[in-house]
Parts: C-alpha cells; structure tokens; sequence
C-alpha cells in the first residue's frame, strides 16, 4: 500500500493550493500567491514537530460493501536532524513480536549510519536533505500559471473566515517541473483563511486517470480528494486530515473502490539538540 499512500500525499499536496472585488480573478490569483508564500513557512517550521499518523484503508466490493479494511498507526519522531518513522500500531493491535523486531532493526540501522558521523559530515547531510526537500516544493510555484482561478465566494470553515476559490486546468498549459505534470488532471475548490491566507480545507476530483511511478499505481477519472488543515501551538497550520475515495490499479492488480482515512494527530515540539539512540527509548 506504500505506492498508493505516496500516490494520495503527492495528489493531495499538488491540490492544497489553491470584498466584492471587481476583478475577481486577479484577487483570486493574489490569495493563492499569498498562501503559497505561507506554504513554505509552514513547511520550515513543520520540521519543530513530531506527531502520529492513523492510517485507515478500506476496499469495496462492487456493491459497496467493505471487503477490506487495514489499519496502522505510526509515529514520526526527529532523530540526527531528520524524522524517523516507526510503526507502533497494526490493525487495531499493538504490533507482534516480529514486526517490533523489525521496528528496532530499521531504528538500528538508521542510527548507525549517523550517531559517528562528523559534524562536518552532519552538517553535509543535512544540508542535502534541505536541498531536496525545497527541490520537492517547487512545483508549487506553477499553480497561478496551471490553473484558471475565480473566487466563488466565502465562507465559515472551523470557526475562520474563508475565500473560496475554484481552480480548473488551464488548458494547454504545459508543465516545466515533474510534479505539476498532475495539475492539468485535477480540478478543485480551496477554501483559504482570510486572516493569515493558510488552506483550511481543499476538496479535488480528478478529471483523467493519473499513473505514479513505472505504472505502479494508477489512479483513475473520478477519485475524490479531501485537505484539511489546522493551527497548531498558535503559530503554525499542519494536516489534518486526508480523504480519499477512488478506484485504481496497484502494479497488475485492479482494486475496487478505495477508501483511505489519514488522521494527524498529537503534534508536539521536539528539542533540536535530543538523540535517540537505541530501540529500547522508543518503547
């Protein structure tokens, strides 16, 4: 499912973009610029912070009963500079003595490769890791080209006051980095809070099958798409939620209807200057 779950984030982080003005386009491309300058704050400071994801999948049959339904519970922690994911939870049950093996197995091998590094080679990692990490986000910058923008009105989200804005493909447009390749087969609607310009919720269908990877995954014309955001500490918007209901294909294998639940959830600051060395300080 790791392919599918990559599929959905990459999706979902293509759509999280998005006073009676007389030009309502030109205003509706003015909130989206601001928001995508808020984008990268929060995605500095998203780094201060560790946090669980619960993760929920489940697969319909073609009357739309359940006939699959896995679940997991991770935790991300900051280890050397860097986030560390472990597995804590499977299926409702804590994990088995096996799968907690391997827990401390990918612990150990991710420490190892790091607690006698230099500080000159830290500093090098690091600063690699950044380097991608921004590399990632560049795509970003092409939604005001990518899209038809209008703001369609405003709304209370959670308590805020929020623009509403559509965005449709433009057509013809033609991506010039890897990701926004997708934008031309998605289409949404992205509610921004009016106070700090922060994306509360986006809702996005896609409008032509989307393939990830080698035709790995493949996701198909009418999956649905829910974002939300919250403010967390008073000082930061972080995920929330992510929804998910679709029909694909993982490698040769078609799969029914999918439903995919994303809960984000205890977020925490973590002290720069902590380490965590062995397996038994997970537990």
């Amino acid at each position: 499912m790791k392919v599918m779950k990559t599929g959905f984030a990459a999706l979902l982080a293509i759509c999280a973009i998005g006073r009676a003005p007389v030009r309502a386009e030109d205003n509706a491309r003015d909130i989206i610029q601001r928001s995508i300058s808020k984008d990268f704050v929060n995605w500095t400071l998203a780094k201060e912070y560790t946090y669980l994801i619960r993760d929920q999948d489940k697969e319909m049959d073609k009357s739309g009963k359940v006939k699959k339904t896995e679940s997991s519970v991770e935790e991300v922690i900051h280890l050397y500079g860097e986030p560390f994911t472990r597995l804590i939870e499977k299926d409702g049950k804590p994990l088995s003595d096996k799968d907690a093996h391997k827990e401390d197995e990918k612990l150990a091998k991710f420490t190892a490769k790091r607690e006698h590094e230099t500080g000159q080679e830290r500093e090098k990692r690091l600063a690699e890791r950044e380097k991608r990490r921004a590399k990632e986000r560049e795509f970003l910058k092409e939604v005001i080209d990518a899209y038809d923008l209008k703001l369609i009105g405003e709304e209370k989200v959670d308590g805020h006051d929020a623009y509403v804005i559509a965005a449709e493909p433009r057509p013809g447009y033609r991506a010039k980095t890897g990701d926004a390749k997708y934008f031309s087969k998605i289409r949404g609607k992205v509610w921004i809070e009016k106070a700090e310009y922060q994306w509360v919720k986006v809702e996005a269908e896609t409008i032509d099958t989307i393939s990830f990877g080698l035709v790995l995954f493949r996701l198909y014309k009418g999956a649905h798409l829910q974002f939300e955001q919250a403010r967390v500490n008073d000082e930061v918007w972080l995920p929330r939620r992510i929804h998910v209901e679709a029909a694909g294909r993982v490698g040769l294998v078609l799969r029914g209807a999918i439903v995919n639940d994303t809960l984000f959830e205890n977020y925490r600051k973590f002290q720069t200057d902590s380490r965590m060395i062995s397996a038994s300080e997970l537990k």
